[in-house]
């Protein structure tokens, strides 16, 4: 079998290459994850809240002829928060009219604005694409943690982990019911076996969520540490430290990471840690949420800090990818360089 990997750095039309045959052939899409929701600051601060991890859409060829090439669309992250389709992945065309599509996950947003963490996208099919027909599975990625109504002191959500060929992408933790706190957990990604990242209402962050292995989520941090980052299997981001401690900073979460769905180094990506979250008026270097994994892992939320941070960004969410698997033809030649041989 030869398998292609496209992401956002590759320009659509793909090309079909010379070794191509239609039967049996596979396209597998995952959506990218939307940006962690900004922290504020001030004594009236807020949290951030997670983004949604992208969705998993499986296609298997049932009828028709590709052509010679085939537009496409990746992105590499979603920093929209109301629509699903605004930076999704597709296949067959670049919008939603007759193309195949994995959802995007939303942006989380500031709990200033909204408490709802972002939504996870899903696997749809628009209209009726041609030249080729699949039949289609879908699996759904995990929404992005909530944030807290309370005002000041609190730790970022954790972004939802994306979905993947054996299940969906798993929650973001929400953030804890105290002011002070560490931020939440990254969810897994790939039907992991955590249930969503941890919440956690002491300094401490929370642990991220496991993935499909049980293993690789990223600890929480511990007073003025930055959360760990997940380091395999698709875990999830720890959450950063909180702090109300004169002197000690509150910290940064972990990034997510991803598995091995596809092979060593493509997967689903787990979701980002939240910021650490403090009512001190201590100035925190930086409290950012974790990047969501590659690929489709949503960004963590931004700690809430009554000090000013030199930053307390929302994470970035993990990019979008399709991956081609086909039988090449006996004989035929190979001149796509994007291509190589899973055997």
């Amino acid at each position: 079998m030869t398998a292609v990997f496209l992401t956002s750095a590759n320009t659509s039309p793909w090309s079909k290459p010379g070794d191509w045959t239609d039967a049996g052939h596979t396209v597998e899409l995952v959506g990218c994850g939307g940006n962690g929701g900004a922290g504020s600051t001030g004594i009236n601060s807020r949290c951030g809240c997670g983004g949604g991890g992208g969705g998993y859409y499986k296609l298997t060829y049932s009828s028709g002829a590709l052509g010679a090439t085939t537009a496409f669309q990746i992105k590499a992250s979603n920093s929209v928060v109301t629509n699903t389709h605004a930076n999704s992945t597709f296949w067959q065309g670049t919008t939603t009219t007759n193309t195949h599509e994995a959802n995007c996950g939303l942006a989380g947003q500031n709990s200033g604005t909204s408490t709802t963490g972002g939504v996870g996208g899903a696997g749809i099919t628009n209209g009726t694409p041609s030249p080729v027909t699949y039949t289609t599975a879908s699996q759904t990625g995990g929404n992005g943690g909530a944030g807290s109504t309370a005002a000041a002191g609190f730790g970022g959500a954790g972004g939802g982990g994306a979905a993947g060929p054996t299940g969906g992408g798993k929650a973001g933790g929400a953030t804890g019911a105290a002011g002070n706190c560490g931020g939440a957990g990254g969810g897994g990604s790939n039907g992991g076996t955590s249930t969503a990242g941890g919440t956690t209402a002491t300094t401490a962050g929370a642990n991220g969520g496991d993935g499909t292995g049980g293993t690789g989520h990223g600890t929480g941090g511990a007073a003025g540490s930055n959360g760990g980052n997940a380091t395999a299997d698709s875990g999830g981001g720890g959450g950063g430290a909180g702090s109300n401690t004169s002197g000690t900073n509150s910290s940064k979460g972990g990034d997510g990471a991803g598995d091995q769905a596809f092979d060593s180094t493509h997967g689903a990506g787990g979701g980002g840690g939240g910021g650490g979250g403090s009512l001190s008026n201590v100035v925190s270097t930086n409290v950012n949420g974790g990047n969501g994994g590659n690929y489709g892992g949503g960004g963590g939320g931004g700690g809430a800090q009554r000090g000013t941070p030199t930053t307390n960004a929302g994470g970035t969410g993990g990019g979008g990818l399709i991956i081609i698997t086909y039988t090449p033809a006996a004989g035929g030649f190979n001149r796509n360089p994007t291509m190589f041989m899973v055997f």
